[in-house]
């Protein structure tokens, strides 16, 4: 069944209760197809699109969702507790994050003339199980693109996540307590407490690539220096295997892990790694307990 939704599209005018109204006769129907048409933009509020649904449902994305562009909107799109969801298409999704990043948080605590404000998530899963998502463009998230939390069984691919270089913190994915997640053919640009454990990044060829192998839990994306951080994720058991290419950074493989929670097992097996200009790229490491196998390039001094 395929929804026909009376849009306006010109990226002006407010879509979001015509997508509201195709959602909601698309969760209750059988197996429905919710398609946004090519070559226009719609512009969107905040919408949460929620289930349980009467069966699986396809949002198939060919025209350019955007953000509103005002400071007080939360700008996201969020899918709650939907069953066998795909999502795909070959559109865009914009969070028009520029307001945003103008006044980041990480820049400053106390803007003078805009208040700082926390941003928010482009495109969110929540609770979507079965879940797919394939050829679709992410770009200006306000800070996180796109977040994937309390799933099981998801599947993406041809995801593509653009930021301008200077964007302040705009993460490309996040993952929160998903089980069986894979991430296929996905190029993207851009504290807490915990563990992060049994990763593996393996046959991954490199061409002019900033930081192409980094843990860096002490990030710092201000003009002035950051304190060290006190707590952080605990990294441990992960294997990067068969990397090969070009480093746009001199620093082509760096760890900068937590002084209390150092990085353990972190195997780096065939790494060869130099600068686009085929001079010797440089290791640091800070807090970090390596072992090596096979030939590695650079090593950590």
């Amino acid at each position: 069944m395929s929804i026909i939704m009376e849009l306006k599209g010109d990226g002006k005018s407010d879509d979001t209760e015509a997508f509201m109204k195709a959602w909601q006769v698309a969760c209750s129907s059988g197996g429905a197809v919710l398609g946004v048409p090519g070559r226009q933009n719609y512009l969107l509020r905040p919408i949460k699109f929620s289930g349980p649904c009467k069966s699986e449902i396809s949002v198939q994305i060919y025209g350019t969702i955007e953000a509103s562009d005002k400071a007080s909107d939360p700008h996201w799109l969020m899918f709650n507790s939907v069953e066998k969801l795909s999502v795909k298409g070959g559109g865009t999704i914009n969070g028009n994050g520029m307001i945003w990043w103008q006044n980041s948080c990480r820049k400053s605590k106390s803007l003078v003339r805009y208040p700082c404000k926390v941003a928010s998530t482009a495109l969110t899963f929540y609770r979507c199980n079965n879940l797919t998502v394939e050829h679709l463009t992410v770009k200006n998230g306000q800070q996180i693109h796109v977040l994937f939390g309390d799933s099981q069984n998801v599947n993406v691919s041809g995801l593509t996540v653009t930021a301008p270089g200077d964007s302040p913190n705009t993460d490309g994915i996040h993952v929160s307590n998903t089980h069986h997640i894979h991430i296929l053919n996905r190029p993207w640009y851009q504290g807490g407490s915990g563990s992060a454990n049994n990763i593996q990044f393996q046959n991954i060829l490199m061409f002019n690539v900033t930081n192409p192998i980094i843990i860096d839990q002490n990030y710092c994306d201000q003009a002035t220096p950051c304190q060290k951080q006190k707590s952080a994720v605990q990294i441990s058991n992960v294997l990067y295997q068969n990397i090969n290419g070009t480093s746009a950074s001199d620093v082509a493989l760096q760890f900068d892990c937590s002084q209390n929670f150092e990085c353990e097992g972190i195997v780096l097996q065939n790494i060869d790694l130099k600068l686009q200009r085929r001079e010797k790229a440089k290791a640091s490491c800070n807090s970090v307990a390596l072992n090596y196998k096979g030939d590695v390039n650079p090593h950590c001094p």
